[in-house]
């Protein structure tokens, strides 16, 4: 990944977390949870082909209400911890488009692990096709 093109997206003071990760993406949040980042790479080369930026959508909003109607498609993937929570990942799809993504929290006490309810939605903010 280019860290510095990431860095300037940011607001200043935000880091890039690494929450999740499957065949074809990694997942980081920005450290205030503001937006997710989903990161396609070239499984032979290891280089970042595209970055799709999702803002985080709060109570108010009514993006919220339409992205809780959809089904949401849990993906297979390997967690990372971030603040002691560890997230799922549910794609939110509908006729065959993905508007955003559900993120499900599950927070470590101890050696033992308890879910919680923390559901937190991103919808689609910008798509960035890097070059080869």
């Amino acid at each position: 990944m280019d860290r510095k093109t990431d860095a300037l997206s940011l607001v200043k003071g935000n880091t890039l977390h690494q929450i999740f990760q499957t065949e074809q993406f990694i997942f980081n949040v920005s450290s205030t949870l503001e937006k997710l980042y989903r990161y396609r790479f070239d499984p032979v080369t290891n280089e970042v082909i595209e970055i799709v930026v999702f803002k985080r959508v709060r109570n108010g909003d009514p993006e919220l209400g339409r992205l809780r109607l959809l089904s949401p498609k849990r993906r297979l993937g390997t967690p990372t911890a971030f603040c002691d929570k560890t997230y799922d990942v549910y794609a939110l799809i509908s006729q065959g488009y993905l508007r955003g993504y559900m993120l499900y929290s599950r927070a470590f006490y101890g050696d033992y692990q308890t879910v919680e309810t923390e559901r937190l939605y991103f919808a689609f903010e910008k798509y960035e096709k890097k070059g080869r």
